[in-house]
């Protein structure tokens, strides 16, 4: 295990809390971040590259495992790349931690995948972990503006 992931966590969660007034989680808000984060969960299971470009920002930047970061237009080619690499993804997020402080929030969490390439084989389960940061929009609704995740080892056959 990286030994840095709780320590990176820790900072950016101080970091935004020292950005803002208000460092309380509301209900309504942390409600709004676990339903954002179901739409992405259920774009990635159901593999549609739209519904979960749909929880971005504009400006998102996504850092895969083992890829280059990449942001904007670029992590939306990313997306849609990744989804027709599988014939099925399913699992999801465990451990989940949600912070709200003003207009930014931090998700961390623990994450179990079973992966099916689309060009057939057996499914791989990956274990990992990672953090998304949301921003709240002008309207008042959140976006993924950052997405950072890794696995415990690397992927079969990837």
């Amino acid at each position: 295990m990286d030994r840095r992931f709780p320590l990176i966590a820790a900072l950016l969660t101080a970091a935004i809390a020292c950005t803002t007034t208000d460092g309380a989680n509301t209900a309504a808000d942390v409600e709004a971040l676990r339903s954002l984060i179901a739409q992405e969960v259920e774009a990635l299971t159901t593999l549609d590259a739209d519904a979960l470009t749909a929880v971005w920002a504009d400006d998102i930047l996504i850092a895969p495992p083992n890829e280059p970061a990449v942001s904007g237009e670029a992590a939306v080619e990313w997306a849609q790349a990744f989804t027709v690499l599988f014939s099925a993804i399913e699992g999801g997020y465990m451990d989940e931690e949600i912070v709200v402080s003003g207009d930014w929030a931090i998700h961390t969490y623990g994450l179990e995948m079973s992966l099916t390439l689309a060009d057939g084989g057996d499914s791989t389960t990956e274990r990992g972990r990672g953090i998304h940061i949301f921003r709240r929009e002008a309207d008042g609704s959140w976006k993924m503006v950052h997405d950072i995740w890794n696995f415990e080892a690397p992927a079969e056959g990837m």
